[in-house]
């Protein structure tokens, strides 16, 4: 009767834990332990406690229990012992250990010898990492199992988040970036789908570090959003520090200040901060924000305490922040040679331990920015930016044209500096890093003679004219206009209160033009008034909009134009389609990777609370069939490629936006059938024939025909 009794609370763990309650799972699973009359019952019901107390926080407590109870388990029940091993290991490695997590992990495959696949595969992917962490392979694909693999034997919910912090991070470490994003999309959609909501925000983390190490910075802060937002009800008190920390980050990047301070502070203030990785993270995000600001004091100063705090390990973590990078370029900036090549050395060292190929390319660019010699100079900043192709490495090679610039500044070779200023202010442009194209832009003013920071167009024009020839106007601040799922005006990256009605319609009218005759502009906003009337509320709107945003739209004879600078994520994304459809249409090999980047810049709908608005009707429609024409060409180009889940996943969000288009169930239907998963192909088929069936449409001989194939399988 207890053995029953335990395994009804085992089974209502595993539930809680899958659904999120990870607090309330490790008080069922503890309770079955207790419950429990077998030592192989007991092996059970220590790995699903031992698994719930490492999610919901208690890190020391889950680590301890699993310890002391997997040597006792493998006689008994080597699968579960085999488990408890690598659940350890991975939170070992999650802390920077390395070389006992590899002990760990080889401990689980010993045990998984004799278990079913499923467990050998966990277990080996554990392996695997540890050996990546410890740069004993090159690319991890002779240390990891196959990304299909293991999407084939992953259960959502605990296994989940295991492999999203093991194998898709070592995947990343080791610089496997495609096989990571197809292993991590595939852990998305399969929690997705099953509601698992205690292994997703560790999954959306993984994914929110691989966009940011591929320059993806929106990407990675919506994906670092919703996994925070996914921490709090789903109790994942130990994801959500590495999720904080992710996002002050990618913060200090795109220049949100006051969010990266109080995030990183907070961080080091809390028991998370002592955990090596997370205060690593803190401090980081501290340096590099101050770094994008000019204000180099501080940043060394952060920097110089996370030195302080991190003695030179066996190997370093492959996780490593090239902080040291950045420190060095804080002490050239302050002309503190000799710590700067000390630094250096250090540095050095880590990148030859790692294997890194960033680290590599950081030595480099900081070699570089210290050699005297022009010549060597040139070559090896050259050589820095080979590493960083575009347009997936844009912040990193903006980082490298300012260093050069400003190593020609040093040496006097202004003229060169002024074009390579504006190439970095561009690039930071491009991605919102605000305060790092602001410091190149006020650079290339200062050689022009100019101590107020201008635009990068203005800067543009002060170079083409000679450095200097004329007067530059003062700075303007960036501004950025978001109508794809949202409207929202960004000023200086902080988001501005969208003022009244006719304020807001302005503005959108405007933006998603570029420009409106004005008595257009009059009639569409006070269709019934008189003329004079109109003309006078006209004036009083164009206040209104100065005092609200800023001079963000201007009057140009009788027109309204967006002002100059002033970017619109609508023409942003229509532009990045645009070169994606032409790279796809020429059998470019980088189609794949514009399709995907122009896909996920339309975050919805255009204006989707304005649809009663004449003026977005047209413009909405356009934009959705060149949504679906990019996603389309991502998910053919990915399944070519032989990436299943990849192109699954493009067409789910295509579906998402056109969900009655039969043929977009069919592709995907087609694709999980010839990859062996029938039961979700055939899943795919009746949400096909469901949403048929509202329009009161039947099915097509096509999708019947492969449903009837499946259902014989």
């Amino acid at each position: 009767m207890s053995e029953q009794i335990a395994g009804g609370s085992l089974v209502d763990a595993e539930r809680e834990l899958t659904a999120g309650s990870a607090r309330r799972a490790s008080e069922m699973a503890l309770s079955a332990m207790q419950a429990a009359t077998t030592p192989r019952a007991r092996a059970d019901a220590a790995l699903v406690a031992g698994r719930a107390l490492l999610l919901s926080g208690s890190v020391e407590v889950g680590r301890g229990l699993l310890l002391s109870e997997a040597a006792d388990a493998e006689p008994v029940n080597p699968a579960a012992a085999a488990l408890m091993w690598a659940h350890v290991a991975a939170v070992t490695l999650q802390s920077g250990q390395v070389p006992p997590a590899q002990e760990m992990a080889e401990r689980a495959v010993r045990n998984a010898g004799c278990g079913e696949d499923r467990v050998r595969v966990l277990c080996a992917a554990t392996l695997g990492a540890t050996l990546v962490a410890g740069s004993r392979t090159g690319f991890g694909g002779r240390a990891l199992p196959d990304v299909d693999q293991v999407l084939g034997v992953v259960v959502p919910g605990s296994d989940s988040w295991l492999l999203a912090m093991t194998m898709g991070l070592a995947l990343i470490w080791a610089e496997g970036y495609e096989p990571a994003r197809s292993l991590l999309v595939g852990l998305e959609a399969r929690n997705r789908s099953e509601r698992s909501w205690s292994a997703l925000p560790a999954v959306l983390l993984a994914l929110a570090v691989l966009d940011h190490r591929l320059g993806r910075w929106e990407a990675a802060r919506r994906a670092a959003d919703e996994a925070l937002d996914l921490c709090g009800p789903a109790e994942q008190a130990t994801t959500q520090p590495f999720v904080t920390a992710e996002l002050a980050t990618v913060e200090a990047v795109l220049g949100r200040a006051d969010a990266c301070r109080s995030r990183s502070l907070s961080l080091l203030d809390s028991p998370a901060g002592t955990h090596p990785s997370i205060r690593c993270a803190a401090l980081s995000a501290l340096g590099l924000l101050e770094l994008g600001l000019g204000r180099f004091e501080a940043a060394a100063h952060w920097y110089e305490v996370l030195a302080a705090a991190q003695p030179a390990p066996e190997r370093p973590s492959p996780g490593v922040m090239l902080w040291e990078a950045d420190l060095v370029e804080a002490y050239i900036a302050l002309e503190r040679t000799e710590q700067a090549y000390r630094t250096l050395e250090r540095l050095e060292a880590r990148g030859q331990m790692a294997s890194h190929g960033r680290a590599a390319a950081a030595v480099i660019r900081c070699r570089a920015a210290l050699t005297s010699d022009p010549a060597e100079a040139e070559a090896l900043f050259c050589q820095a930016l080979d590493h960083y192709p575009a347009p997936v490495w844009t912040f990193a090679r903006a980082r490298t044209q300012m260093a050069m610039a400003e190593h020609c500044i040093r040496i006097g070779d202004s003229d060169r500096a002024g074009p390579l200023l504006l190439l970095a202010a561009e690039g930071f442009e491009g991605i919102g890093a605000a305060a790092w194209a602001a410091r190149a832009s006020n650079k290339v003013a200062a050689l022009a003679g100019d101590s107020a920071g201008p635009t990068v167009r203005e800067a543009k024009g002060s170079v083409t004219a000679g450095m200097g020839s004329g007067s530059l106007a003062p700075a303007r601040v960036p501004v950025h206009i978001k109508m794809l799922g949202e409207f929202r005006v960004e000023v200086d990256g902080q988001a501005r209160e969208s003022g009244d009605g006719v304020t807001a319609q302005a503005v959108k009218s405007v933006a998603l033009a570029g420009k409106v005759p004005v008595e257009e502009l009059v009639d569409q906003l006070w269709p019934d008034a008189d003329i004079d009337v109109g003309r006078a509320r006209f004036r009083s709107l164009m206040a209104r909009i100065r005092r609200q945003f800023g001079p963000i739209v201007e009057r140009h004879g009788s027109w309204v134009v967006l002002a100059e600078g002033v970017t619109v994520d609508v023409g942003i994304f229509e532009r990045m389609a645009q070169e994606a459809q032409k790279a796809g249409a020429a059998g470019d090999g980088e189609a794949g990777e514009l399709a995907q980047q122009a896909a996920e810049l339309y975050r919805g709908e255009l204006l989707p609370t304005d649809r009663h608005l004449d003026f977005t009707t047209g413009p909405r429609e356009r934009l959705r069939r060149r949504y679906l024409a990019v996603v389309g060409l991502a998910a053919d180009i990915a399944c070519r490629r032989q990436l299943l889940e990849t192109a699954v996943r493009h067409l789910e969000n295509a579906l998402a936006v056109e969900p009655y288009d039969e043929n977009l169930y069919l592709k995907a239907a087609r694709i999980l059938a010839e990859g062996g998963r029938t039961s979700e192909a055939l899943s795919i088929t009746r949400r096909a024939e469901s949403a048929l069936r509202e329009l009161g449409v039947p099915l097509s001989p096509e999708i019947r025909e492969l449903q009837a194939k499946l259902r014989r399988l």
